[in-house]
């Protein structure tokens, strides 16, 4: 990506994609379950699940609410996709040059925010709602001082939280998911009550491998074993403290590089001032998702962990080219 029609090109393709992967996520929710199992397991060619098994929901009880997969499999990895293509497709509706037509914009937000509700991904909402927060200190620190922005945001943040929990528990058919929401909130329901399970277990595991960790194979203690709802954890399992302080150490430079050139110069750049915006806020959501979620390193959902880094390449490539545009 050696020019600036090169980086929007692919900014377009993956919006698109997150559009369309959104809106098979609903269709896919809306038509009839025996349809929708017939449908994904014609995907047994890609080694799809198939039968019954493609369809999911909340803890795995049929007798609750389905929720949405698209073509993920899993409908937390769904979540995850839809962490970065959300937080990067919001600033082209407010970018002074979109990259597409406002309204197409505002249809593929609404698309994108609706299958997001759908997959009742409580750590995705929670991500997504962190990276918008972000753009918006982003934005307000160009223009006040930035620890009044800060302020500001630590302030109105609970409010717009409360605000949104309200409507969700008052609308008929949203009082599923904020009961769901309370639930793991409270650390009540069998999910959250797991995960508790998996940290406790991952901690026993890194104690005894502190360093370099046990690799990407199999527990080498028969009492324990790898896997645990948690980038950070999973990888201090696998690489230990030193690769969990590499890959820390690799994005703190990155947002420190990102922030300082948002600042600096490419707020006043139109065309690529929304897209680094973007960028940053969908990996703040990333690295938010990654505390409670495995699937932007985990060797099972590789395209998750491709798209993380594109975004992070994506991300220096604009770098370059608005240093390339100074020389």
């Amino acid at each position: 990506m050696r020019t600036r029609a090169q980086v929007a090109t692919v900014i377009r393709v993956v919006i698109v994609a997150g559009f369309i992967s959104a809106l098979i996520g609903i269709f896919l929710y809306v038509i009839p379950r025996e349809l929708a199992a017939f449908l994904l397991s014609l995907l047994r060619v890609f080694k799809y699940p198939t039968g019954d098994r493609v369809l999911r929901f909340i803890e795995d009880d049929p007798t609750q609410p389905l929720r949405a997969i698209s073509t993920s499999v899993d409908p937390n990895v769904l979540g995850g996709l839809l962490i970065l293509v959300t937080a990067l497709t919001i600033p082209q509706l407010f970018a002074a040059r979109p990259l597409f037509a406002r309204n197409a914009l505002r249809a593929m937000i609404a698309a994108m925010a609706v299958c997001l509700f759908l997959t009742f991904s409580r750590n995705a909402l929670l991500a997504v709602t962190i990276a918008i927060l972000f753009m918006v200190y982003l934005q307000l620190a160009r223009r006040i001082p930035p620890l009044a922005a800060a302020i500001l945001v630590f302030i109105g943040a609970p409010l717009i939280a409360l605000a949104g929990f309200a409507l969700l528990t008052l609308l008929p058919f949203t009082q599923t998911y904020a009961a769901h929401l309370i639930e793991g909130l409270q650390g009540q329901d069998r999910a959250t009550l797991m995960r508790f399970g998996e940290y406790k277990d991952a901690f026993t595991l890194i104690a005894r491998y502190p360093f370099f960790g046990v690799g990407f194979g199999s527990s080498p203690d028969i009492d324990t074993y790898i896997g645990v709802s948690s980038v950070y954890l999973l990888m201090a399992e696998e690489m230990g403290i030193i690769g969990l302080s590499v890959f820390l150490g690799v994005m703190i430079l990155f947002f420190a590089a990102a922030t300082r050139a948002w600042f600096a110069w490419t707020a006043r750049d139109e065309t690529l001032a929304p897209i680094l915006l973007g960028l940053i806020a969908a990996l703040v959501g990333a690295m938010i998702g990654g505390i409670f979620d495995h699937y932007f390193f985990n060797l099972k959902f590789p395209h998750s962990v491709a798209l993380f880094w594109l975004y992070v390449a994506l991300g220096m490539a604009v770098l370059r080219l608005r240093d390339d545009d100074r020389r």
